[in-house]
């Protein structure tokens, strides 16, 4: 696949086969390869992913905020309410 693709879509990940293709590439493509090169030492792994139902976190301290502002539960019930929330929206 990379043979037919070349850097078309990007240059491969594995850089074995970047290697392999090089000489085949356009010269756009050669200066993309040596440029990734050159910056690869300062590249890091990524953050990991926040765990699953992470994002209903926000959603469910507004809730609870909410409520606490307008006196309908106490501020120890509200953390509680969302330690479990939360817990249970991650799948803890």
């Amino acid at each position: 696949m990379a043979e037919i693709q070349l850097s078309e879509r990007g240059l491969p990940v594995d850089t074995e086969l970047r290697e392999e293709i090089l000489p085949k590439r356009t010269p756009g493509g050669q200066r993309a390869a040596e440029f990734l090169e050159e910056i690869e030492p300062d590249i890091q792994a990524p953050p990991p992913l926040p765990p699953e139902g992470a994002g209903e976190v926000q959603s469910i301290l507004i809730q609870l905020d909410e409520q606490e502002l307008f006196d309908q539960i106490s501020v120890e019930d509200a953390t509680d309410s969302f330690i479990e929330q939360v817990n249970s929206a991650i799948g803890r």
